[in-house]
């Protein structure tokens, strides 16, 4: 689903950083993984560097793509993207970009720092840019556009659903009657979800503990 690896932090992967290994041990695992299963590997903004190096024709068990169209076992169809094609400022100049970005990692680091103060005293992990998305109007507004933008483009692709990310907020729900599915993020300890398909087709929200 994209921004697995993050070209925005080069220096991180380039080795300057102590996170640079977490990404490519990820991404080594996901390389293994095709060895015995299909992989799909979705760009996002944040590794859209990927790009570049897009087949014209994808072969064998490891695809690199923008965008991909999933038949689940009970035979609909899913649009797959990373969603920043649904995000109106991903239009914004790139360092407007970086700027948020920066604002960002800032946030998660107060966060981190109210929730060590938290469990200090015994209470359960609170989430300050969940608390900012859920009750600012202009986020509440924003979250709404979005989807109504990737049911919409579902719609057109002739796709029952999509699957995206991007805005980190996680969702399964039915909009307008073309399944929504937001896999949400694993930058925060709240979330770590993901979507995962049953047998039957049936789709799950999960959340890794």
């Amino acid at each position: 689903m994209g921004d697995i690896l993050d070209i925005w932090r080069i220096k991180q992967l380039l080795g300057m950083g102590k996170e640079s290994k977490k990404h490519f041990v990820c991404i080594n695992k996901i390389l293994r993984l095709s060895s015995r299963m299909k992989v799909v590997y979705v760009t996002g903004n944040h590794d859209e560097f990927l790009n570049s190096f897009l087949p014209k024709e994808n072969s064998g068990n490891f695809i690199l793509c923008e965008r991909y169209v999933h038949e689940t076992a009970n035979g609909e169809k899913l649009i797959i993207m990373h969603g920043h094609q649904f995000d109106l400022a991903s239009r914004f100049p790139r360092h407007l970009l970086l700027l948020g970005d920066l604002g960002y990692d800032i946030l998660l680091k107060l966060n981190r720092i109210v929730n060590g103060v938290r469990r200090l005293f015994g209470r359960n992990y609170w989430s300050l840019s969940l608390y900012l998305k859920t009750n600012l109007k202009k986020a509440i507004n924003f979250l709404n556009a979005y989807e109504r933008m990737a049911v919409e483009t579902a719609r057109r692709n002739g796709c029952q659903g999509v699957v995206c990310g991007h805005i980190h907020t996680p969702s399964l729900a039915v909009m307008d009657g073309v399944t929504y599915c937001n896999t949400g993020c694993w930058t925060e300890e709240l979330n770590c979800s993901y979507i995962v398909e049953h047998w039957d087709g049936r789709l799950e929200l999960r959340r890794f503990e």
